[in-house]
């Protein structure tokens, strides 16, 4: 790849200059880049799956050229369970080895950054049961005591 210029790294373009259309990537080429730091407990494996199932691939995997992962480790494991042989994947070819895992860290890390507001989910699981009142809201990754709890404090059913 072609070096930016600082001026180039510093616009808008920078941050939308890599290619970002997912590929198909044969599942078993499929490796963790560096260490495992982020667990994937059984149960967050099963609701990975479901939702794959429910909805389909609606985010890709992101890997480097060498098909290591650097953010998606967990759907990997769930398309594996389900005995998908194949996973979108956005490839990151432009950094080296140290960024690569940095970021890998970072894509991980930043959303724990954020927390829920209750008041929002409340009013969120409400407007979708009255949308569907059959629909199971345990596709959403919520535990049906979490459901719970924000629903009586809008005291739905």
């Amino acid at each position: 790849m072609n070096p930016m210029s600082r001026r180039e790294r510093e616009s808008n373009g920078f941050a939308v200059s890599r290619n970002l259309n997912p590929s198909l990537v044969h599942i078993e080429t499929l490796e963790p880049l560096g260490r495992l730091t982020r667990k994937h407990p059984p149960a967050q494996i099963r609701k990975l799956q479901a939702s794959i199932e429910q909805f389909g691939f609606v985010l890709p995997v992101v890997i480097d050229a060498n098909n290591r992962v650097i953010a998606g480790w967990g759907l990997v494991l769930a398309a594996r369970k389900a005995g998908l042989p194949e996973v979108p994947a956005v490839t990151i070819d432009d950094l080296d080895e140290a960024k690569l895992r940095l970021l890998r860290m970072a894509l991980n890390r930043l959303g724990e950054d954020s927390n829920w507001d209750v008041g929002a989910l409340t009013l969120e699981f409400s407007d979708i049961l009255e949308i569907d009142a059959e629909v199971d809201l345990r596709i959403s990754g919520f535990e049906m005591g979490e459901i719970d709890v924000a629903l009586g404090e809008a005291g739905a059913d």
